[in-house]
């Protein structure tokens, strides 16, 4: 495995960590306030907040899986067609031009002050 798949892995790992700790710690308040609210909860005060997340959750998966289906089909599509691709390749010098002026306005008002 080469440094580059070493460090996206670590990278994913770290995202993933992460993710997993502030779920369990939204849970943990969710918890928290269900017991200042209630101060005898029943399991019914327990699982409709908890039926929010996993909805919220699972929208967020099928949302995420969508956009990186629809994002690696439109990418196939454009770069197995080699007239497509040229033209793409020219189109993109289009994208550095904002950058350019905004380096160029940063550096005025460098100068200016």
């Amino acid at each position: 495995m080469s440094y580059v798949h070493k460090i996206g892995s670590l990278i994913i790992i770290v995202i993933g960590s992460v993710s997993l700790l502030t779920a369990a710690l939204l849970v943990v308040d969710i918890v928290r306030l269900l017991d200042i609210v209630h101060p005898n909860p029943t399991w019914k005060d327990y699982l409709e907040p908890l039926n929010r997340l996993l909805w919220s959750f699972v929208l967020t998966v099928i949302a995420t899986i969508l956009s990186i289906a629809s994002g690696v089909w439109i990418v196939r599509g454009f770069y197995l067609n080699n007239s497509l691709r040229k033209a793409i390749d020219r189109l993109s010098i289009a994208f550095y031009f904002p950058h350019f002026i905004v380096a160029v306005y940063v550096l005025a008002l460098a100068q200016a002050c």
